[in-house]
């Protein structure tokens, strides 16, 4: 039972810490490329973060590892540091990690071949992921740079020492359970992750901080719905709700069939307005088009159905 509980923790400890190294590889080719989170999720695990592109970057915040007679089980500190020649590299444990040839693992993208003569130069291919898992033999943490086709030990010990075996005596009464070991399989410090408004940042384990712009769309809500009845020759205040953060947001709203429309000045601390419709003298049916922009070239459309009688 202790061995099957021992296999169990180091299957999820070394499948945790290669989704995290590969979501801090996604962190920086995000960081590098612009993009943006939109949805934040926290889970039972960690966090799932949906990205503007459509990608999902799911981050484990590691349990507590197995201590006492079980072993503590111990996790080489993984992360990225920039250099001087513009480019952000893996390190463990501080130390720059290298491949085969013994060069650094950039963390960033690899700029692509150039292209002949008339033709674009091919896309830059992302930066190499290192993979990390416990070899059995040894009890050490070793490191693949070539997507697990060859492995190099870290000269980092996976487990702790266990205690020295007693002489047996007679069964006692079960003792307390005793202390959880140090977060294990986790990138980021804890409580690593702060979500704003505008942002959210990422903490490390070793205090490197990595901020990516949070932008929630902009959109309308309208409570009393979408569809309304109104008397010949009336003036109406239909309200809607406003939501979302990042860019700057416009209302426009344009009446059809002898239907005026205007949006009106939306209270930014409720995040309230509305549109203005003034119905013609006459029995009518229109449509009152409403475009919400997000001033970043955006723009979402919202149809008010009316009828005058």
């Amino acid at each position: 039972e202790l061995i099957r509980k021992q296999l169990l923790a180091i299957e999820n400890l070394q499948y945790e810490l290669n989704v995290n190294i590969s979501a801090l590889a996604s962190l920086v080719e995000a960081l590098n490329s612009n993009k943006y989170i939109v949805t934040v999720t926290e889970t039972l695990r960690g966090y799932e973060f949906g990205m503007n592109d459509g990608s999902i970057i799911r981050i484990y915040h590691g349990e507590k590892g197995m201590k006492g007679e079980d072993g503590e089980l111990k996790v080489p500190l993984i992360s990225v540091r920039d250099s001087s020649d513009g480019h952000v590299y893996w390190t463990m444990d501080g130390r720059f990690v290298r491949d085969g040839a013994g060069n650094c693992m950039r963390a960033d993208g690899i700029k692509g071949a150039t292209g002949d003569k008339g033709e674009q130069g091919g896309q830059g291919a992302p930066g190499g992921i290192p993979r990390m898992q416990i070899d059995m033999v040894s009890g050490m943490w070793e490191i693949s740079s070539d997507n697990g086709k060859t492995w190099e030990l870290t000269g980092v010990k996976a487990s702790g020492k266990k205690g020295e075996i007693g002489d047996t005596g007679p069964d006692g009464p079960d003792g307390p359970t005793g202390e959880k070991g140090e977060w294990g399989g986790g990138i980021l410090a804890p409580h690593g992750v702060e979500v704003q408004n505008g942002y959210v940042e990422f903490t490390l384990q070793d205090n490197k901080k990595i901020r990516l712009p949070r932008i929630l769309p902009w959109r309308l809500v309208f409570p009393g719905g979408m569809d309304y009845e109104m008397r010949t020759g009336e003036a109406k205040q239909i309200p809607f709700v406003i939501s979302g953060f990042g860019g700057t947001p416009s209302i426009y709203a344009v009446g059809d069939n002898g239907w005026l429309a205007e949006a009106g000045p939306v209270d930014e601390q409720a995040g309230e307005g509305f549109i203005g419709v003034v119905s013609p003298a006459c029995e009518s049916v229109a449509t009152v088009l409403v475009l919400l922009t997000n001033g970043e070239g955006k723009c979402t459309t919202y149809f008010l159905h009316v009828v005058s009688r």
